[in-house]
C-alpha cells in the first residue's frame, strides 16, 4: 500500500497551531461516523478518539495511541473493503 503526503504548504503560510490541526482531526472522524454506521469495533474506537480529542486537559500519549489504533483499524476495513467489493458498513468489523 502505497501513503500519499500531503503537499508541503509554500513558506509563506505559518504552520497550522496545534488547536486548528485537533480541531481538523476532530471535524475529521465526526464524518466519517456515519459512513461507519454500527460498526462496533471501529465506530468504537472513533468515538473514544472523539472523546479525548474533545477534552480540554487530553492526553497526548493517550491521543497519539488511539489515533494510531485507529488509523491501523480504518486501513485494514478499507484493505478488505477493496478484496470485497463490499461497502464499509458491512465489512469494517
Amino acid at each position: 500500500m502505497t501513503t500519499l503526503l500531503p503537499p508541503t504548504p509554500p513558506a509563506s503560510q505559518a504552520p497550522e497551531t496545534g488547536t486548528a490541526l485537533l480541531a481538523r482531526v476532530t471535524r475529521l472522524i465526526e464524518n466519517l461516523l456515519p459512513a461507519l454506521g454500527n460498526e462496533d469495533r471501529l465506530s468504537g474506537q472513533a468515538r473514544k478518539l472523539l472523546e479525548v480529542l474533545r477534552s480540554p486537559a487530553g492526553d497526548n500519549q493517550v491521543l497519539l495511541t488511539l489515533l494510531a489504533g485507529f488509523n491501523q483499524r480504518v486501513s485494514l476495513a478499507a484493505e478488505e473493503q477493496g478484496k470485497s467489493g463490499r461497502p464499509c458498513s458491512n465489512s469494517c468489523n
